[in-house]
């Protein structure tokens, strides 16, 4: 007969997550306050030091430390940029899609009711044979 044997803190951990043992807190404290400020400083200490990563790929290329801290150079000198044109694509991405549907209710304003239901026929077939077309490649 095989036995396996737990460790405390995972037959605990075990016990606290499926509900069998009540989570060990002060009683009177809110959900976070059990925490050290200690280990809470440590905490955001630590999500601050986040280390800079190379582009991908780069890492392979065995760059010598100067090129590794070129590179990093490079990628704080365009982040700034960079960011600022993805929040405002992100922007326009969303006007683009809030246009559309815009353009999609007008359009069924117009139509009859069985010529809505024939168009939403008519997309899921084109739908359905543009995905067989990618499946048979």
């Amino acid at each position: 007969m095989l036995r396996t044997t737990w460790t405390v803190p995972a037959w605990m951990m075990l016990g606290v997550m499926f509900g069998m043992l009540p989570a060990v807190r002060p009683a009177a404290a809110s959900p976070r306050s059990w925490i050290s400020a200690e280990a809470k400083a440590v905490a955001k200490q630590a999500r601050n030091k986040t280390k800079a990563r190379l582009p991908k790929y780069f890492a392979q290329l065995k760059l010598d430390d100067e090129q590794r801290q070129q590179i990093l150079e490079i990628q704080k000198k365009y982040a700034a940029q960079l960011s600022t044109k993805q929040e405002l694509m992100d922007a326009t991405r969303k006007e683009l899609d809030r246009l559309k549907k815009d353009q999609e209710r007008d359009y069924n304003r117009v139509l009859k009711t069985a010529q809505k239901r024939r168009l939403k026929e008519l997309r899921n077939r084109s739908k359905r044979s543009a995905t067989t077309k990618t499946k048979r490649r």
